[in-house]
């Protein structure tokens, strides 16, 4: 008795403390859900945006990563690397993607989450197999099928069959190419070419245009878009329907020709349904859909997550077979786990294959190579000495021409200095008859002027004193034409501000003598250079021919006359008066006097109307 009232004494405690420890456990467990669907949550809304708004869904991503780190669910932040990822691939930044897929895979597997180990996997080999890389995509799906083998994975395991199936197909036609390009690799005249066209030879059959599970297609000259699942394709109606798969910029184009390749019917065991048939589901076996109501059965075959939904309105491209998949006859309709295993190991088989099959390829590109360069060795050697012969003549023929050019440019050199020395001979030839003019004919005009005045002074006849008149203007005439012509002859007066200067000076007095206002632009900075007594003469005869035909014809007030010197000389002479007419009698020879000296100068001579008449002139200097 003592026994027992001591058992009971000790018993009642320790209940207490179990249902107490129970209860927090449970609760424990009931915070660890709710975080869990709190997290998923936020994952989803995420999800929403990956295509329409990548911002918006990197912002909930990184919210669902802090809540899980927080909360110390490791799941939650694999789930962040995987669907960062996902985003990655919705931007065509795939190598970013295999990034995240690889922090997902490390966290992971420190953190022993098998089955989030074995799904991450599953993913990156999905896009493995988006990339082409169908060797790489065996790898990562045998990895996941090792992974995920517990009743609980089963879901995760029917979209594995289907990828290996699509990844299997792929690999089988690359080994096909391989095998195909070993007896060209032995033919040394095999081109680089022709071997290229065996590696990337156009698929022929069905089997060998799997895609992924939705996959969005449209040939490369457009038409209508499909989508993929379990092989087969299946027609999309508008854009609308579209983004319940993807968007428009991850439609794969492929060749013209090649959807009519891809067959109407899915593969073995795929479990498809569609939005407009209430829920009914269906499961492909031989080439028919067969009918499945009751859900334990649609568990066998992976429960809901392994649906394929399609858009509505297209099971109808396959045959209804009429019947109901029961428990009954679930394994005998299709049985999963043997045609798993089997597709297992032939994916093993054919990996060995294609492993086996890319090192003699390899071999052989190397080996073909190696011939290739020693070939090319030989020919650059070749090359070399031809080159360095062709050298050696072109150099000799260079400085042949080299020494002709230098003997020619002494040539030239000599011929300038002699036309140099004419020219400064010339120049001083005509400061010397300047001279003369300027002491003989100026002292004798300036004579006959003083007569002309005395004679005036001593006579009252009128006919003689209009000739005495004409007489004294003739001679005032001549002696300031003669000082014109002695200033152009003149080599003192050779540099540009002379020539400038003068003619302002000329303009200005006219002008002033005629009644007319008169405006001289000059450059703010002239520069220092030479101008010969031509060049100097013809543009003040220019200069002084306009001046005249305004006062004699425009009837204007005043005169603007702009003159610039740079690379180019530019004279623009411009009036307020009546205007030019092209064909006018009063335009005289005044105006070919003009055009003429321009010719002569190779310059460009223009008249134009513009609230008067304006002249430009311009040449180079």
């Amino acid at each position: 008795m003592q026994h027992l009232h001591t058992f009971s004494f000790k018993y009642k405690p320790v209940k207490k403390i179990l249902l107490l420890f129970t209860f927090l456990f449970s609760q424990y467990l009931h915070s660890q859900v709710t975080d869990t669907v709190f997290i998923d949550n936020i994952y989803n809304k995420g999800w929403q945006y990956i295509y329409s708004n990548p911002d918006s869904a990197t912002w909930f991503f990184e919210k669902a990563k802090k809540e899980s780190e927080n909360r110390k669910y490791f799941t939650g932040i694999v789930i962040y690397h995987n669907y960062n990822a996902a985003l990655q691939i919705a931007l065509s930044q795939n190598q970013k993607a295999f990034e995240y897929y690889d922090k997902a895979i490390s966290i992971a597997r420190d953190n022993n989450l098998i089955t989030d180990l074995g799904l991450t996997y599953i993913k990156k080999g999905i896009l493995f197999q988006l990339s082409g890389e169908y060797a790489q995509a065996a790898e990562c799906y045998l990895i996941a099928a090792s992974l995920l083998k517990t009743n609980m994975d089963r879901k995760k395991i029917i979209g594995l069959y289907k990828n290996i199936i699509s990844t299997l197909n792929n690999l089988q036609q690359q080994n096909q190419s391989l095998q195909n390009v070993l007896p060209a690799l032995k033919n040394d005249n095999t081109g680089e070419k022709e071997i290229v066209s065996i590696l990337s030879q156009a698929k022929t059959n069905e089997t060998s245009l799997d895609f992924p599970d939705q996959t969005t297609l449209s040939e490369i000259t457009g038409g209508d878009i499909y989508v993929i699942f379990g092989g087969a394709k299946f027609p999309i109606a508008d854009f609308y329907v579209l983004s319940n798969y993807s968007n428009y910029r991850s439609i794969r184009k492929i060749p013209d020709g090649m959807l009519s390749k891809i067959s109407d019917i899915p593969r073995e065991g795929t479990i498809l349904r569609q939005p407009n048939d209430g829920k009914k589901v269906y499961l492909v076996k031989d080439k028919m859909r067969h009918l499945i109501e009751n859900p334990k059965v649609l568990e066998f075959f992976g429960g809901w997550d392994a649906l394929c939904t399609v858009p509505e309105y297209t099971l109808e491209q396959i045959p209804d077979a009429g019947d109901t998949v029961t428990l009954q006859n679930v394994s005998t309709t299709f049985n999963f786990k043997q045609e798993y295993e089997v597709l297992i190991d032939t994916l093993k088989t054919t990996l060995v294959q294609n492993t086996w099959l890319l090192g003699e390829v390899g071999k052989k590109l190397k080996a073909k190579n190696n011939k290739l360069q020693n070939r090319k060795t030989l020919l650059w050697t070749s090359l070399i000495g031809i080159i360095a012969l062709l050298s050696i003549g072109f150099l000799l023929v260079r400085n042949f021409r080299q020494k002709q050019k230098l003997h020619l440019q002494s040539l030239k050199a000599l011929k300038a200095e002699d036309e140099l020395k004419g020219e400064m001979e010339l120049e001083k030839e005509r400061t010397r008859i300047a001279s003369d003019m300027h002491d003989d004919l100026g002292a004798g005009l300036t004579r006959i002027k003083f007569i002309a005045e005395n004679i005036s002074e001593k006579t009252n006849d009128a006919a003689l004193q209009l000739d005495i008149i004409k007489l004294k203007t003739s001679s005032i005439e001549l002696v300031e034409n003669m000082a014109e012509i002695i200033w152009a002859m003149n080599e003192k007066n050779n540099s540009l501000e002379d020539l400038v200067f003068y003619l302002r000076s000329y303009a200005v007095d006219y002008c002033t003598e005629n009644g007319l206002i008169c405006e001289f632009t000059l450059p703010e900075n002239i520069p220092l250079k030479i101008i010969g007594g031509q060049v100097r003469r013809n543009v003040f005869l220019i200069l002084k021919e306009s001046l005249h035909n305004i006062v004699k014809h425009a009837g204007a007030k005043k005169v603007t006359i702009n003159f610039q010197a740079d690379e180019k000389l530019s004279l623009i002479i411009a009036d307020d008066g009546s205007g030019y007419e092209k064909n006018s009698e009063q335009n005289g020879n005044g105006l070919l006097n003009m055009e003429q000296r321009s010719k002569v100068l190779k310059g460009k001579f223009s008249i134009t109307n513009n609230s008067g008449t304006v002249i430009h002139f311009e040449m180079l200097v």
